[in-house]
């Protein structure tokens, strides 16, 4: 028992010093034969950006910029076995991009470019169900292409890539904890807590990711949850001339049409999800704020 805690501390204490991107699906696996599905439909836009030294400035000075982004990311989980789920995500994203005070003798410049961002293959795996559940994640990052670009700015000759076109391989630490904390001798308030960290080795000249993400949500009614989150990567020392970063925070709310689980452990499911995000910190990226609207279902 006493090499167990140890164990466990060593595992919480690696993911909580971490810096790091995550993923919303969590440490819960869904079990042997079953599906969990999720649709996320994300606005986003920006006036602002973060530079290298991390400093909030414009877009584009004096050139009024603007940036604006749609991305609708599908996410299918499947149980091979009640410790062992595949998964396969595809994520599409339309942007665009202006410069309104534009000088005259420079042209107008806007562009947009549309397609899919990453097609991701993997699989969860648990490692222990008790007292917390604690699970590894291999996932595949494939760029199946260009996208296409629309730009009405002829001195761009070439048709850049949505991202940066890389592929890329994450190996992600997740765990978690559903509980009911004591608040007086008739109420106990249901709660859970999700920690996700690991590594991103990425292709094309672009930094490597330590990602991380915590979420902590309450239960006011049982249909009903409350979270927040931060979901954030930092870009690895010493690995790809691209680097970025960033942090974004969010907060909403999980309505439960139907289950009686928003953790994926219900026979059946179906959850709709809202939330408001802000990039609340960042290096060499867009600080955009966003709108999510997700759809959860398990069957």
């Amino acid at each position: 028992m006493r090499n167990f805690r140890a164990a466990i501390t060593a595992v919480m204490t690696l993911v909580l010093l971490s810096n790091a991107t995550a993923a919303h699906a969590g440490a819960w696996l869904i079990k042997e034969g079953k599906v969990w599905g999720q649709y996320n439909i994300r606005w986003a836009s920006a006036e602002n950006a973060f530079n290298a030294k991390c400093e909030k400035k414009a877009i584009a000075g004096y050139m009024d910029g603007r940036k604006w982004q749609f991305s609708m990311l599908s996410k299918l989980e499947y149980g091979l076995k009640d410790w062992l789920n595949a998964l396969f995500y595809l994520d599409y994203k339309e942007v665009y991009s202006k410069e309104y005070n534009r000088p005259s003798s420079m042209g107008a410049f806007s562009h947009k470019n549309h397609g899919i961002d990453s097609i991701q293959t993997g699989a969860k795996i648990r490692i222990i169900k008790d007292p917390i559940m604690f699970t590894l994640q291999p996932k595949v990052f494939i760029y199946p292409g260009y996208g296409n670009y629309q730009q009405n700015d002829p001195s761009f000759s070439n048709y850049p890539p949505i991202g940066y076109g890389d592929d890329a391989f994450e190996l992600r630490v997740l765990t978690g904890k559903e509980l009911w904390f004591p608040v007086s001798g008739r109420l106990d308030l249901h709660c859970y807590w999700k920690l996700e960290s690991g590594y991103r080795w990425r292709t094309r000249h672009v930094a490597n990711d330590i990602p991380f993400y915590a979420c902590f949500g309450i239960w006011p009614k049982e249909w009903l949850l409350l979270n927040t989150e931060i979901d954030s990567y930092k870009c690895a020392p010493g690995t790809g001339s691209i680097k970025e970063s960033s942090a974004i925070w969010r907060s909403g709310i999980i309505w439960q049409v139907f289950g009686n689980s928003t953790l994926r452990q219900g026979a059946q499911m179906f959850n709709i999800e809202f939330q408001y995000g802000v990039t609340v910190w960042g290096k060499n990226t867009t600080a955009y704020n966003e709108y999510i609207l997700s759809i959860h279902s398990h069957f």
